[in-house]
């Protein structure tokens, strides 16, 4: 059987059900590969603020609302225009909540094709121009289709054994593309080794970003943009995952104002916070736009 291509070494599956030592394994072996790599390797950083955005709604995680602001801040009108409307690409769709999402900051439909390990409810509902369909994450170069021109992932890649086979297959597709490509690929940091503890394959220091860099096109622009810092990290440390190893309640539902008003003063003060020390990446290739 041929080796996974990943950007890991590392092949347990934090999903599945661990024991003590495959625990211990885990852990260890993330913490130390994630200090290996490090450094940027010239890769270019950025810091998205994210702080002058609307009133916080619910209890997202810092990772989730960040996410979500930062998506909503990209020029999707003019990226439509520019390359003739959307086609969007989107591997781990889940309910196919980012499709609409970029439809409406766009203000245009789009058409929209959904990838995932298993259907999701909402998927009965899917709008016209969109399709959702079960993907068993082999073959990621046969669900292309020509004309694809926004790549998109979502809290997905940490979860695929192959994510080299993924990104791979989508650099080809963008470099062989007539028109423009956006690729958007938002990835745990580091820091999420602490903050989900099991939770996927890996975590995507810097070192593993320029990996991905190295796979696009020449004339490809790339950048890793750092989505919240320490005060988010220190935040979803003390609400949700300390919480969660106590056996306490989520103290979000025990007190969501005041999670609320400490998230909003959490992003806030990341926007001074260096752009390595990040608590999600959302890792950007352009390409003719």
């Amino acid at each position: 059987m041929a080796r996974l291509r990943s950007t890991s070494p590392i092949m347990i599956d934090g999903d599945r059900p661990l024991g003590h030592l495959a625990k211990l394994a885990y852990l260890g072996a993330n913490a130390v590969r994630n200090r290996a790599l490090g450094r940027s390797g010239g890769l270019s950083l950025e810091r998205f603020g994210g702080a002058d955005q609307a009133t916080i709604a619910g209890t997202p995680s810092p990772s989730r609302l960040l996410c979500e602001r930062h998506l909503a801040s990209i020029e999707w009108a003019k990226f439509s225009q520019s390359a003739g409307g959307i086609r969007m690409h989107d591997m781990g769709c889940g309910s196919g909540r980012a499709g609409r999402l970029v439809a409406a900051a766009a203000g245009s439909s789009i058409r929209y094709r959904g990838f995932d390990v298993r259907k999701d409810p909402a998927w009965e509902a899917s709008r016209a121009g969109s399709e959702m369909t079960v993907f068993d994450g082999v073959d990621f170069a046969g669900t292309i289709r020509p004309g694809d021109n926004l790549f998109f992932s979502q809290s997905a890649a940490e979860h695929i054994p192959s994510d080299l086979e993924y990104f791979s297959a989508v650099a080809r597709a963008c470099d062989t593309a007539s028109g423009p490509t956006l690729q958007m690929h938002y990835l745990p940091a580091a820091s999420c080794l602490r903050l989900y503890l099991f939770h996927g394959f890996r975590q995507y220091p810097i070192g593993a970003l320029a990996r991905l860099a190295a796979l696009q096109a020449s004339d490809a622009k790339c950048a890793a943009v750092a989505l919240g810092g320490p005060a988010a990290i220190e935040l979803h440390w003390r609400w949700i995952t300390r919480p969660l190893l106590s056996r306490q309640p989520d103290q979000r539902e025990v007190d969501p104002v005041g999670y609320r008003a400490a998230l909003s003063a959490a992003i806030e003060s990341d926007v001074r916070a260096t752009p390595s020390a990040a608590l999600f990446w959302a890792f950007i290739v352009r390409r003719r736009f």
